[in-house]
């Protein structure tokens, strides 16, 4: 697999741990090399995650002026578009950047016209998530989640705790959480990094976080493992990172592919382009060599992210594309009847239904209520789309018993022509098709969920909800409830 064709998604990357040499060099050229090499990049082994952190206070000396703030952020944007990243949340302390004389308010506002002018010059979307630090005073925190609120609608995202996880307890950034969560903030937080599962636990709880930061020290309570799994609390992992902070001894001994293999949401991350010296062609790599990861492995980290990504949802669905589009091309797109073996993954994937994401024809309240009918899935003629070893989607393909076959061959014919499509679109464009070579003026969905759903993925006219009781004799409708299923995932 080429890596570095291959699109990425990055959600844990810190602004002032990633300063480039060429950046570096240019905003102060006396730093030579060598100076770059001791003082920037931390060494393959740290004595922990304080040590590692000092590396991080000579980006931030540099980063205290208008210019300055400019230049580090588009270095990294020039960094991402080498790297094949498409999507990244990028996150920072404006709070540290006050040095030179700029408020809070001018920090951030800096940074994000930096990153509207560097999506626009690399064609990498990103977002922003604006960090407290754990030796921060409460009010501090408090400042830092307001200038979220503030910033709401521009590219700031979401609020973070980060820093020294060991050094320092979680009770000044109580309220911060809570504010964030009475005003509808997306939060991640830093834990199970220096400290060990307790962390994660207290962190879950005190700040009912959907994504921890880190969290490989998880792996140490197995009750954690499946809390983790059950509640889709997704881990930004990062492998190199966490051998240079002394959780594990090497790569080989990292938890990813322990973590992967327990069904938990997680995605890979560099942390620290240069205090890690690390770019995610190179994670990807070592998680190759060590675990032979496939590219399904890869696929399905990367539609984690984008599921638990803090962006909207018309732009989770051009990532989505991107990354199908790619897996599809290189790993073959798949399509086989359902088996029993498949249930479990697809109670795991209707049970992270959120943001829009749907599943036509089945809102389960709950996982029991697909264990409890096994035979849903066999009964009801379901295919299985898979790309890799991964599994994508699960289509029913039933409208009108007569003409089942005949539809269900459209759809494989579609699937296998060309470049394959969004696995929604695809099915919906099939319909359309089948809908006019049987000469109806177009396809009825019926509830308005699906039907928005079916323009938000195929934006043609020919889907539209109406009532099953007024249905015009030369329209042909699809009952959603029992005879169109799909799946689309993340």
């Amino acid at each position: 697999m080429d890596f570095r064709k291959a699109p990425k998604i990055e959600l844990h990357l810190h602004l002032d741990c990633s300063l480039s040499y060429e950046v570096v060099q240019q905003i102060n050229p006396e730093i030579t090399l060598k100076d770059y090499q001791d003082n920037f990049v931390g060494p393959p082994k740290c004595h922990d995650l304080a040590d590692f952190l000092t590396r991080a206070v000579n980006g931030v000396q540099l980063m205290q002026s208008k210019e300055n703030l400019e230049l580090v952020t588009l270095d990294l944007f020039q960094q991402l578009q080498e790297d094949g990243v498409i999507y990244a949340e990028i996150r920072f302390a404006p709070l540290l950047h006050l040095e030179g004389g700029l408020a809070p308010e001018e920090v951030v506002s800096i940074v994000e016209e930096a990153c509207n002018q560097g999506v626009a010059q690399s064609g990498v979307e990103a977002k922003l998530i604006l960090c407290t630090l754990r030796h921060f005073s409460e009010q501090q925190s408090l400042e830092t989640v307001n200038l979220v609120k503030q910033f709401q609608g521009s590219r700031v995202v979401g609020f973070d705790i980060a820093a020294d996880e060991a050094g320092f307890p979680i009770d000044n950034h109580l309220k911060a959480f809570a504010f964030a969560k009475t005003n509808g903030i997306p939060c991640t937080a830093h834990a199970g990094e220096a400290k060990g599962p307790k962390s994660v636990w207290e962190t879950l709880k005190q700040f009912q976080v959907q994504r921890i930061g880190h969290g490989a020290r998880s792996v140490e309570d197995p009750l954690l493992l499946d809390h983790l799994q059950e509640r889709q609390i997704h881990l930004e992992l990062c492998p190199t990172s966490n051998v240079q902070t002394n959780i594990v001894d090497t790569l080989a001994d990292h938890p990813a592919d322990l973590i992967y293999r327990h069904g938990i949401s997680m995605s890979i991350n560099t942390d620290a382009r240069t205090i890690a010296n690390i770019n995610l062609r190179e994670e990807y790599q070592h998680l190759q060599n060590h675990f032979d990861w496939k590219a399904s492995h890869f696929f399905r980290c990367n539609l984690e992210a984008i599921a638990h990504a803090f962006c909207d949802e018309s732009t989770k669905i051009k990532l989505r594309k991107s990354l199908i589009d790619f897996y599809a091309a290189s790993s073959a797109l798949r399509i086989r009847p359902y088996e029993d073996k498949d249930l479990k993954a697809l109670v795991n994937l209707v049970m992270t239904i959120q943001n829009g994401e749907f599943f036509l024809g089945l809102q389960p309240e709950s996982q029991k209520d697909l264990v409890d009918i096994p035979n849903f899935f066999k009964e009801g003629g379901f295919w299985i789309v898979e790309v890799g070893e991964t599994l994508v989607a699960c289509i029913g393909l039933q409208a009108l018993d007569q003409e089942y076959a005949v539809l269900r061959k459209m759809f494989i014919k579609k699937a296998f022509r060309g470049k394959p499509l969004n696995i929604a679109q695809l099915l919906y464009q099939t319909l359309e098709d089948y809908a006019q070579k049987k000469g109806f003026s177009k396809i009825l969905l019926d509830t308005p969920g699906v039907a928005k759903a079916a323009h938000r993925f195929y934006e043609r006219n020919a889907f539209q909800q109406i009532p099953k009781t007024e249905i015009p004799s030369n329209y042909f409708f699809i009952d959603v409830q029992s005879k169109v299923y799909l799946k689309n995932l993340r």
